[in-house]
């Protein structure tokens, strides 16, 4: 994982105290579907093969690993390539989900689940 030490203040038994401490550093990523620029993410520059298919399946992009002809990191880590075998049409609109620079969705507001009491169905893809 990338991180950065920086000095840092503590509060430490009634005191303010500068540390040194170990930041993960975050990065835009930007996501490329078929050589179209689809959105970028704000994120720790880690997985992100895994970050480019789960949020493409999440999105009901794609439904099986089939569906990607090729996936390629580039080398400074800063853009997903995903090529899927089927053309695929990039959303109108976004949603603004969470994080501090905003996740973002093209799924229908009104269609979140809400107060979750069990864990959720799960698909697992191995790219390898």
């Amino acid at each position: 994982m990338d991180s950065k030490i920086h000095s840092t203040v503590a509060y430490h038994n009634g005191r303010c105290e500068v540390e040194l401490t170990n930041i993960v550093a975050e990065q835009p990523v930007t996501l490329t579907i078929n050589t179209e620029h689809w959105l970028t993410f704000m994120c720790t520059p880690i997985d992100l093969e895994a970050l480019a298919v789960g949020f493409l399946y999440n999105e009901n992009i794609i439904q099986t690993k089939d569906h990607i002809a090729n996936l390629q990191v580039c080398p400074g880590g800063d853009n997903n390539d995903v090529w899927l075998n089927t053309p695929a049409r990039k959303p109108d609109k976004w949603t603004r989900t969470s994080g501090c620079s905003g996740g973002e969705t093209s799924i229908a507001e009104n269609s979140f689940t809400t107060g979750l009491t069990k864990p959720q169905n799960a698909i697992i893809f191995h790219l390898s």
